[in-house]
Parts: C-alpha cells; structure tokens; sequence
C-alpha cells in the first residue's frame, strides 16, 4: 500500500504487511488520521496502521475466507470488516478484540462492502445486489 499526499502528489510511505496472494482490497482511515485499516485478501486479516510512522500497529485476526472491506465507525471506536465468510466482525481497534459477530448475510459471495451510518447507529454491508441494514 501507498500513502500519498493528496495536494503534492508527493509518496509519503509504503506499507507492507499483508501476507500471501490476494494483496489489500480495502482501506479506510480512522476519523481522527491517525490510524489507518486494511483489508488483506487471502491472508483474512485486518492491519491497523499508524499513519505517522508507517508501523503496523495490530492485526486483527478471526474471519475465515478473504476480507474485502473495512471501516471505521464515525466515532472510531469500533471497526468493521467485512469478508467471504458472510460475517461482519466490529472490532475494538484500541484493544484488537472482537465486539460483535454478524452473521446471515444472505448475499451469495460474502460480504464485499461496509459503511456506517454518519451517526454510527446503523451498519449496511452489500453483496451483489443484496444491501443490508443492522442496527
């Protein structure tokens, strides 16, 4: 992964962690810049990044297929991921451990995007053409 600044163009890091094939599919910085999440592909993970030293700060581990998206919430007190393996897992970024486990997601190739809502109240995860909405 790269961090670039938008204004200049200029590279400001490369990032480097995820292994094995499938590379990074999501990214999302926390509402304050300070961190930032990425979605590894194959290696099923979630990175958390500091953005100012370009260290690795946590992995987040528990999703059995790929990951495919990833966010923060509005508050940044929890992120989510989202994977092949048709869960949602909100994390505690601070801590690395998991909150909450959504399953049921009745889209057939897991769970390919997710964004909360600016309050934070509500999560939609899509599939395909199937969106939903968890409160």
């Amino acid at each position: 992964m790269r961090l670039w600044h938008v204004a200049t163009g200029q590279l400001l890091r490369v990032l480097t962690g995820h292994s094995g094939t499938g590379g990074v599919w999501a990214v999302a910085f926390s509402p304050d810049g300070r961190l930032l999440a990425s979605a590894g592909g194959r290696d099923k993970t979630v990175r958390l990044w500091d953005v100012a030293t370009g260290q690795s700060v946590r992995t987040l581990t528990g999703h059995t297929e790929m990951v495919r998206a990833v966010a923060f919430s509005p508050d940044g007190r929890l992120v989510a991921s989202g994977s092949h393996d048709k869960t949602v897992r909100l994390w505690n970024p601070d801590t690395g451990q998991i909150v909450h486990i959504l399953t049921g997601h009745s889209g057939l190739s897991g769970v390919e995007a997710v964004a909360f809502s600016p309050d934070g109240s509500q999560l939609a995860t899509a599939s395909g053409s199937t969106v939903q909405l968890w409160h």
